[in-house]
C-alpha cells in the first residue's frame, strides 16, 4: 500500500478543467513571455482570437453552439434576449439528416466567425467540451482566465511572475511544433500528455490514487451526483489514513486535513451533507475533467456521445492504474515505474539503449534552453519521453531517468551530474556539448 505524501491540490474549482487550456498557458509564457498580468490578457487574446467558419465545418460548430447554447436558433429568436448570447450575430438552423448551417444574420448570410477557444472544443477527437471560460469576469471577482493562470502556477508550470518551468518550456514546444505541423488543437492532447499527466499526477498524487481505486469499482455511468459522493468518499478515506497513521507528519498530514475542512465547512454552512455542496463539485470537477483529459475516464459509449455533459465512464487504464498502485510502497515507484505507461497504454519491449539515448538528447536539451547549463533530470526524462513518444517508441519515467544517470555515470566525459532542489530533488546534469555531439549516433 502505497503511503500518504501530502501531495494534494486543494484550491482546484469549476474553472480548471481543461488540460488544453495549461498547454497554452505555457507557450505563451515561453514565446510571448512578460509579466503575469501580461500572460492573463495574452491568454484572453488567443482564446478568443476569430476564427473564420469553412462551409466543412457548420454540422460540427452549429451542434457545439446549440449545445452549449451560444446563439438563436434561426427563426427563433426572442426580443432581448439575444444579448445574452456570446454570438448574437449568430443564427443557426438544422437541415435533414441531422445537419445544420450557420448564418452570421439573416441580413447577412455569410459564414461567421468564432472564437478559437469553441473552434477547436467543437471538433471531432476532444474528450470533453465542457469547461470552456469566458474572457471577463464580475466586478471585484477573479476571472476564469485567472483561475487558470493559477492553475499553472500550483502545478509549478510557471512562477508568480509568469515565467515558464523547464517542463512548461518542454510542453510549449511541444504545442508550437504542432502548430506549424498544421494539427493543432491544445484540447486535443498528444505526446505533451506525458508532462501534463506528470505534474498533475506528482502534486496530487494522494487523491489520484485513492480516486482511481474507487473508480476501479464504479460500473455503468457516473452521473453529477455520483462524483461529489465518490471524491467525498476519497477525502474521507484519506483523512481516516491519516488519523490512524502514528508516523505520518504534520507536513505530510496537513493538506489532507485541508481538504477535508474545506469540504466539510462547506456541508455546514449550506446545512447539506459534504457531498451535496457546490464546494464539493468544485474540488470534484476538476479532478474528474482532468482524468479525463488523460484517458483514465471518458464521456462517450456506444452510440451516446455526453461529451457536453458531466457523465463519465471508467476506462480500463484506471483498472489497471489502481491494480498497479498495489505493488508498490511510494508514489514514486507507481511514477517512475508505471505513469508513462498508462498514458500511453504501451511500452517498448526493448531496453531504452545508450544510443536512443544521445540520439534525442540534444533537441531536447535545446528545447529546454540551453545545452550547457545544468537541468533538472526530472523535466529531461519529461522531455526525452515526449520525444521517444514522437518517434513511436515508449519508456518508464523512472528508466528515462536512470539512464540519463547511467549516461553520466559512464560516460563522463559527454554528462555529469549535481545536486538541485524542488523540482530538481533528484539531480541536475549538465553536458559537454562537442563530446554529446561525437557520440550520437547517425540517424
Amino acid at each position: 500500500m502505497i503511503e500518504i505524501t501530502g501531495h494534494v491540490l486543494s484550491n482546484l474549482d469549476e474553472f480548471k478543467l481543461r488540460l488544453g487550456h495549461l498547454s497554452l498557458v505555457c507557450e505563451i509564457a515561453k514565446f510571448q513571455g512578460g509579466t503575469a498580468f501580461r500572460l492573463e490578457r495574452d491568454l484572453i487574446e488567443r482564446l478568443t482570437r476569430p476564427v473564420d467558419i469553412e462551409e466543412s465545418d457548420t454540422t460540427t460548430i452549429g451542434r457545439y453552439l446549440e449545445a452549449k447554447k451560444l446563439c438563436a436558433e434561426d427563426g427563433k429568436e426572442l426580443p432581448g434576449k439575444k444579448k445574452k448570447f456570446r454570438y448574437p450575430e449568430i443564427t443557426y438552423r438544422k437541415t435533414d439528416g441531422g445537419g445544420y448551417r450557420v448564418f452570421r444574420s439573416q441580413e447577412s448570410p455569410s459564414l461567421p466567425t468564432i472564437w478559437f477557444q469553441d473552434f477547436c472544443l467543437a471538433q471531432p477527437g476532444v474528450r470533453s467540451r465542457t469547461g470552456a471560460i469566458t474572457a471577463g469576469g464580475k466586478s471585484g471577482s477573479k476571472t476564469g482566465i485567472s483561475h487558470v493562470i493559477d492553475w499553472a502556477t500550483e502545478l509549478e508550470l510557471i512562477n508568480k511572475s509568469g515565467s515558464p518551468s523547464p517542463i512548461a518550456s518542454i510542453i510549449a514546444d511541444e504545442v508550437r511544433n504542432q502548430a506549424d505541423s498544421g494539427g493543432s488543437n491544445p484540447y486535443i492532447l498528444g505526446p505533451e500528455k506525458l508532462a501534463l499527466g506528470y505534474v498533475y499526477v506528482r502534486s496530487d498524487f494522494d487523491v489520484f490514487a485513492q480516486l482511481i481505486r474507487n473508480l476501479a469499482k464504479e460500473s455503468g455511468t457516473i452521473l453529477k451526483s455520483d462524483a461529489r459522493t465518490i471524491f467525498v468518499n476519497v477525502v474521507e478515506q484519506l483523512t481516516q489514513k491519516a488519523e490512524n497513521d502514528p508516523n505520518l507528519t504534520n507536513r505530510r498530514s496537513r493538506p489532507i486535513y485541508t481538504l477535508w475542512r474545506d469540504v466539510e465547512k462547506a456541508g455546514k454552512r449550506a446545512r447539506k451533507a459534504p457531498d451535496q455542496t457546490s464546494i464539493a463539485w468544485h474540488r470534484a470537477s476538476s479532478r474528474f475533467e482532468t482524468l479525463t483529459d488523460l484517458g483514465f475516464l471518458s464521456k462517450t459509449q456506444d452510440n451516446n456521445d455526453y461529451t457536453y455533459e458531466y457523465k463519465y465512464r471508467v476506462e480500463e487504464r484506471t483498472l489497471r492504474g489502481a491494480a498497479a498502485l498495489e505493488k508498490f510502497g511510494q508514489s514514486s515507484e507507481w511514477i517512475d515505474t508505471y505513469l508513462f505507461e498508462s498514458l500511453l497504454d504501451e511500452r517498448s519491449s526493448e531496453p531504452l539503449s545508450e544510443g536512443r539515448l544521445l540520439r534525442h538528447l540534444p533537441k531536447v536539451l535545446t528545447s529546454l534552453q540551453g545545452p550547457t547549463a545544468p537541468v533538472p533530470i526530472v523535466a529531461l526524462a519529461v522531455g526525452l519521453g515526449i520525444e521517444f513518444t514522437r518517434h513511436g517508441e515508449a519508456f518508464a519515467f523512472g528508466e528515462i531517468k536512470e539512464s540519463l544517470r547511467d549516461l553520466a555515470r559512464t560516460r563522463p566525459e559527454i554528462a555529469k551530474l549535481s545536486r538541485g532542489t524542488t523540482l530538481e530533488s533528484e539531480g541536475l546534469i549538465s553536458f559537454n556539448v562537442t563530446h554529446l555531439e561525437g557520440a550520437r549516433p547517425d540517424e
